[in-house]
């Protein structure tokens, strides 16, 4: 069957304007999304002062994102605008490699999750009920840790990381404990961080549109009470999420074994040495 010339180059045209979208939005996003980061990940509320003690220069300077975006472009430059780069596009990828991969295979956790109307027991129903969405969360939550902890130490690391070297970026990104034993990334309070959004959002704010009947006469006397559920649901994320993302960042760039100073000496001697910007981005 041949194909028609304009159906071909309306094909290449489509492709074309995804293509300029999609690397727009890479230019305009990657520097917005890494100044928050950098921000959540240094933020500091309140901090004590002693007596008669000098503040950091750093931190009289940082006062908000606005500032943050003028002291990355002082020390690092526009190349410390985009070091998220790297991080998004290997999570990009990663998620549509398993996306066409489950799709291919024919694998559906709301399959998976159907398999409850096969117990007659309640009990046995309920279970599977909170097991089948327990394992929804968990396959967002597993990916989704890893490539949060290497996006925020991508982005916050003072060093010069090697692009073209990806596993000396790595060492030195991760400490050798971190690399002999990744699991040990996987700590209750940052699982914690991680799946309390993600089930909240999936298993609680996706069924507001169910609770939520359309303001007619009809339904006038179970609006109210549904609306104020939704009101009061999407006001817990309002104020629960940001300081979860702070809470993430900052347990994100907390290194195991970072603290011991003692490492065995092949250690010690096998240990990246790369440039450093002149100075850090926040004390």
């Amino acid at each position: 069957m041949a194909i028609s010339p304009y159906a071909f180059w309306s094909g290449v045209l489509a492709v074309l304007k995804a293509f300029v979208f999609l690397v727009g939005f890479v230019v305009i996003s990657t520097p917005i999304e890494g100044i928050f980061a950098r921000w959540r990940a240094t933020y500091s509320p309140k901090v004590v002062q002693l007596e008669g003690a000098e503040e950091d220069a750093n931190t009289k300077k940082v006062n908000n994102v606005f500032q943050m975006l003028g002291r990355v472009y002082k020390v690092e430059g526009v190349v410390g605008l985009y070091k998220g780069i790297m991080p998004n596009i290997i999570a990009f990828a990663a998620i549509n490699i398993w996306t066409l991969v489950a799709h291919l295979a024919g694998l559906s956790i709301d399959d998976f999750i159907r398999l409850r109307w096969h117990f007659d027991s309640k009990v046995a129903f309920y279970l599977f009920e909170v097991f089948s969405r327990s394992v929804r969360v968990a396959v967002f939550v597993v990916p989704a840790l890893i490539f949060t902890i290497l996006y925020y130490r991508v982005v916050t690391t003072p060093l010069v990381l090697p692009v073209h070297k990806p596993v000396l970026a790595l060492r030195l990104l991760f400490t050798p404990e971190e690399l002999r034993a990744p699991w040990k990334l996987y700590t209750p309070a940052l699982i914690a961080t991680h799946a309390f959004p993600i089930a909240w959002t999936i298993e609680v704010l996706q069924r507001m549109q169910k609770i939520l009947p359309p303001f007619d006469n009809s339904h006038t006397e179970y609006v109210w009470w549904r609306v104020v559920l939704a009101i009061v649901t999407i006001t817990v994320a309002l104020v629960v999420f940001p300081v979860l993302e702070v809470v993430k960042a900052k347990l994100s760039v907390q290194k195991i074994g970072a603290t011991h100073t003692a490492l065995p000496t092949e250690e010690r001697e096998t240990q990246p040495v790369v440039a450093e910007y002149p100075e850090e981005v926040v004390g």
